[in-house]
């Protein structure tokens, strides 16, 4: 698991907010009323829990001004120990957890919908993750391959990866594509994505300048052209919409 937050909001009106991603994948557990998940060109997924699969584009996150529940990040490696598949499958995808482990997604609803307060519910989620893991073989070429992208914030060129791992570019892409589902420049890619938006969390004293050349983008252009791809909207329509939001997330949230 790559983290962990106890999320608990109220006050905000019925609306829509931009889920991007971020080299992770998503299970998210609500407490009331489901989040629905829409993207363009599938059905809207509406469920007590759901996961997402690793992403190129983003998601609206539908919901009723209020939102509780909690969200863990996975790692494809924690994907295949706790879901019992790799990742490949659920890429670009989201779905009803249920579809993916079974009735085990009624018990981690119901042990959660019964758990006193964050400390509660994250006993609860240790406790049952714990159950749910195996300890399954994973491609050393993949793990090698993930650590090196995420630890650059997806810096590191594909063919610099390949000889770092020592092994043909082509290979390097064929064996991450079959266990993630994407292919090492498209990690990367999300990865750098992903930092350039912890970035600008950070608020105004962030210029866009400064993290394009601070993520690794040739410039300030090619920053906005990836976010207009991945987020679906330019940095400064996402910090106009979203950082606010985000603001009074932080303020709310448990341990992540």
């Amino acid at each position: 698991m790559s983290s962990y937050a106890d999320f608990d909001m109220a006050g905000w009106p019925p609306g829509r907010h931009r889920g991007l991603p971020d080299g992770t994948l998503q299970l998210v557990v609500t407490l009331g009323a489901p989040l629905t998940v829409r993207r363009a060109g599938h059905p809207d997924v509406a469920a007590a829990a759901t996961v997402a699969g690793l992403r190129s584009s983003p998601v609206g996150i539908i919901h009723d001004g209020t939102q509780r529940g909690v969200q863990l990040s996975l790692t494809p490696r924690g994907s295949r120990a706790l879901l019992g598949l790799p990742a490949a499958p659920l890429a670009q995808g989201v779905w009803p957890l249920a579809e993916i482990v079974g009735r085990r997604a009624d018990e981690l609803t119901d042990r959660l919908a019964g758990a006193s307060g964050p400390a509660g519910r994250a006993q609860v989620v240790e406790t049952v993750l714990a159950e749910w893991a195996v300890d399954e073989d994973y491609p050393a070429v993949v793990d090698v391959a993930w650590r090196r992208l995420a630890g650059s914030a997806g810096r590191l060129t594909v063919t610099r990866l390949a000889d770092e791992i020592g092994v043909g570019r082509r290979h390097l892409g064929q064996v991450v594509r079959a266990e993630l589902g994407l292919t090492p420049k498209t990690v990367a890619r999300i990865l750098r994505f992903g930092q350039a938006r912890r970035c600008l969390r950070s608020g105004p004293k962030a210029s866009l300048a400064q993290t394009a050349v601070t993520c690794g983008y040739f410039d300030q252009a090619h920053l906005t052209n990836d976010w207009k791809q991945l987020a679906g909207c330019t940095p400064g329509e996402w910090m106009s919409e979203e950082l606010p939001f985000l603001q009074d997330e932080e303020s709310g949230r448990g341990a992540r």
